[in-house]
């Protein structure tokens, strides 16, 4: 595991970028849906 992340270093922090905007992006929809429903 630890030899591949070393391997594609570039990619996987582009990837981990992604992640973390799709996952932001998530809670802030989560979040304003609760607040229209709630």
């Amino acid at each position: 595991m630890q030899q591949f992340t070393h391997q594609s270093d570039g990619y996987g922090a582009i990837k981990n970028n992604i992640v973390i905007r799709r996952l932001f992006d998530a809670v802030n929809l989560f979040l304003l849906q609760r607040d229209a429903g709630g």
